[in-house]
């Protein structure tokens, strides 16, 4: 909460500099969002809505802002004209169904996180508020497999920080950059994986375990195309 407080002081003295800078004005919004100052937000927001009415990134960032202060029902609209224009948005949707389940409609809700997650790379959020709905639906063994897969991608987020903190503490390991590489694979973050595979063959151009895993990287690639 500390560093979002220093990032909307930033980002409102730039504003103060530039009013026209719309990109900053959307990240201003977003944090003063993540910090439980709804209407600071929305009068952001509906400034660019007026501006942007096509923008998808500030339609989407309205729609949560709104359900936040409880206008569901206009939020929900926002949400529907969006995924109406992009039907494979999958953060839309995922947002569209959690909006039912808040205003105790799992059913339909169901329909809307099942496609957001066949589309959504590993996202835990999304797996819990799935789990969550099919709990609401009593399918309690497949809430359990989905609460258990969003506990997972946590446990590797928690992971992945911990290497990242340990690799700027000894950035010649290369044992370090193969372990984060394939953390990072399981959280769906291929190109960042690559990277630091790469990272670690700098290091040691013949780290058995970096080309083990890039081995199976690629096989398993190659069998999906």
């Amino acid at each position: 909460q500390g560093w979002y407080a220093v990032a909307v002081e930033s980002l409102q003295r730039a504003l103060d500099l530039r009013p026209d800078a719309d990109g900053v004005r959307l990240s201003l919004a977003q944090d003063l969002m993540t910090l439980g100052r709804y209407s600071d937000a929305l009068e952001h927001l509906t400034y660019l809505r007026d501006r942007q009415p096509d923008n998808p990134a500030v339609a989407f960032t309205l729609a949560r802002c709104l359900a936040w202060k409880g206008q569901k029902d206009r939020a929900v609209k926002l949400l529907d004209r969006l995924l109406d224009d992009e039907p494979d948005n999958w953060t839309a949707l995922s947002e569209r169904g959690w909006l039912c389940v808040d205003l105790d409609r799992p059913g339909e809700a169901e329909a809307y996180l099942r496609r957001a997650q066949a589309l959504a790379p590993p996202d835990q959020a999304l797996l819990t508020r799935l789990s969550d709905c099919l709990r609401l639906l009593g399918k309690h063994d497949e809430a359990r497999r989905y609460r258990e897969e969003a506990d997972r991608l946590r446990a590797d987020t928690l992971r992945a920080l911990d290497l990242g903190k340990r690799i700027r503490a000894k950035p010649n390991d290369p044992d370090l950059c193969s372990d984060l590489a394939r953390v990072l694979l399981r959280l769906g973050k291929e190109q960042d994986a690559l990277h630091f595979f790469q990272k670690a063959l700098e290091k040691n151009p013949h780290h058995r375990p970096t080309h083990e895993s890039l081995a199976a990287f690629y096989a398993k690639v190659g069998a999906f195309r």
